[in-house]
């Protein structure tokens, strides 16, 4: 709508032509374009053609009142304000011109026109301010379909990204699962390769061990059988003598001796290399208290290995029962009992051994710890090595905590930990499952 009054054009309809040309020249007056009209079909005539700002129509005229032309300008005109003037003062009438969408209604004759100034004024601001709505609703409705097909562009472009990135992961995805498949059957090679250089490691250390109490065997026998011929032959010559047989007596006492005391190690080191390879399907699974049955144990080792007085106790929870194989707890606690007995007391006649026995979630943990000589660090780390023994001198083939390693890990499906200071002991840490699988 024009903001200057003079570019505004306002329609009015009126059959009187002194009331008609009354109001088109106050209007005038006030610097309105006016478009007169005599009745209300040539009102609607001057509404189609001109489009008014505004619209004043008498209430009653002859053939088409100012309801009608109210009715009919609402499809010509829908934004056009219209003002009703009638001189009947009718109350209803006023109520259906306003239901019918009149904007206001004014009674004639007007005697103030200060008073028609003032409601046209209110009329155009009001359709001013309709326009204005209106632009603004128009303009939100260009920014809601500019955003609408941004968000629709952002979408594809989005959608496509989307298909691109599944794409690429399915790629990456694949790379990844073949990369792992490859990692996998490198890993399997490689510990086949561990256990066949620890299968080479066993065999050869097996062969050294066993080398010395045989080879001694060798010996011995070999040179009691030249004893034996010469003794034979002495005796074919009829130059025995009694000192001839005393020394000969003498000599095979002591290869015997010798060749007893070599294959009884042998013995030995052949049970231990049993025990390596040790098959838990021998032994039947039983349910049992795990802390009475390390206290049985404990009271069945061999008397002469108690003989210097060492104190052993076992605490924990004293009501915890498990399903597993005794046998192989039995064999693991007299490894690490002879270990501590042969290297963590050396030259101690007492010492004292704990072992505790835990729960955690469903696991056992056992501690054995003793207040013995310790080990240092370097020595820490080669402990579960087959053959290792850093105190050859007092005996031991340096399979027991090899064979300990074996039995928790691979029979007890658990793991073992050493921990230990020079001068203030070991600790071994062994967790498994309560419930043998």
């Amino acid at each position: 709508m024009p903001e200057d009054q003079s570019e505004c054009t306002i329609v009015v309809i009126d059959d009187e032509d002194i009331v008609r040309y009354s109001l088109c020249d106050q209007l005038e007056d006030m610097g309105y374009s006016v478009v007169p009209a005599e009745n209300g079909a040539q009102g609607l005539e001057k509404i189609q053609q001109c489009q008014p700002d505004l619209i004043l129509t008498d209430m009653r005229m002859p053939e088409m009142g100012g309801l009608e032309v109210i009715a009919n300008s609402k499809n010509i005109a829908p934004e056009t304000p219209i003002i009703v003037i009638s001189g009947a003062g009718r109350l209803a009438d006023a109520v259906e011109a306003l239901r019918l969408g009149a904007y206001d209604y004014l009674v004639k004759p007007i005697k103030d026109f200060a008073v028609l100034g003032h409601v046209v004024t209110k009329a155009l601001e009001h359709r001013r301010l309709l326009e204005d709505n209106r632009r603004h609703q128009d303009h939100l409705e260009q920014l809601v379909q500019e955003r609408t097909q941004e968000l629709f562009t952002a979408n594809r472009e989005l959608s496509v990204h989307r298909e691109q990135l599944e794409k690429t992961v399915n790629a990456r995805t694949q790379e990844l699962q073949a990369s792992l498949n490859e990692l996998t059957e490198t890993q399997g090679h490689l510990i086949e390769a561990e256990k066949m250089a620890s299968l080479g490691s066993l065999v050869s250390g097996v062969a050294h061990e066993l080398n010395t109490p045989i080879g001694i065997c060798i010996t011995a026998a070999s040179f009691l059988q030249t004893n034996t011929n010469g003794l034979h032959e002495k005796f074919a010559n009829k130059q025995l003598t009694k000192e001839l047989l005393n020394q000969f007596f003498e000599s095979s006492s002591q290869s015997m001796e010798m060749i007893n005391t070599s294959l009884h190690r042998a013995s030995e080191l052949i049970k231990s290399f049993k025990l390596v390879a040790v098959d838990v399907t021998s032994e039947e699974k039983r349910t049992f208290n795990i802390t009475q049955y390390l206290s049985t144990v404990i009271a069945t080792l061999p008397a002469d290995n108690m003989a210097s007085q060492h104190i052993i106790n076992i605490e924990g929870d004293e009501e915890l029962v498990i399903e597993h194989y005794p046998g192989i707890l039995s064999q693991i606690m007299a490894h690490l009992m002879m270990n501590a007995l042969q290297h963590a007391f050396v030259n101690r006649l007492k010492g004292e051994i704990n072992i505790q026995v835990l729960t955690e979630d469903e696991n056992v943990h056992l501690v054995f710890k003793d207040n013995g000589n310790g080990m240092a660090q370097d020595v820490v780390e080669k402990i579960f090595e087959p053959f290792f023994n850093d105190h050859r001198s007092v005996g031991g083939s340096g399979l027991g905590l090899f064979i300990v390693y074996n039995l928790v890990t691979h029979s007890l499906n658990g793991k073992i930990v050493c921990t230990s200071v020079p001068g203030a002991g070991s600790q071994f840490d062994i967790t498994f499952p309560a419930l043998a699988r």
